[in-house]
């Protein structure tokens, strides 16, 4: 049993899917422990460099959809991420999944649902 969303973007365990949004916030300076939504008080940052991939990190790990806009959004916020830092080898394997699903879902302008 895990995380299951459509256009190939993750198909993988819940902890795993965790670990690297938590690892993809410390590398754009945020721990993801602290945020709102997940145990912390702190509010998602309006201005913030990578607000881009904010839909992905604060997402639910189980429900719902990154709709259009959002797959758009997060999307170029993952690109611009992935060529700005040298990501380790398995959190790169985790952002290429996400780029070509999203490129796939933002193709046929469709939501990525998480299930």
């Amino acid at each position: 049993m895990g995380l299951d969303t459509t256009h190939g973007c993750y198909n993988g365990g819940y902890i795993a899917f965790n670990n690297h949004r938590r690892e993809l916030a410390r590398i754009i300076g945020m721990d993801l422990m602290e945020m709102e939504g997940f145990g912390g008080n702190i509010p998602w940052p309006e201005g913030h460099k990578h607000q881009d991939i904010f839909p992905l990190l604060s997402h639910s790990d189980c429900d719902g959809i990154l709709n259009p806009d959002e797959c758009k959004q997060v999307y170029i916020g993952l690109v611009n991420l992935r060529s700005e830092y040298a990501l380790p080898k398995s959190l790169l394997d985790f952002v290429d999944n996400w780029i070509v699903g999203l490129g796939e879902a933002i193709d046929a302008n469709e939501a990525v649902e998480f299930a």
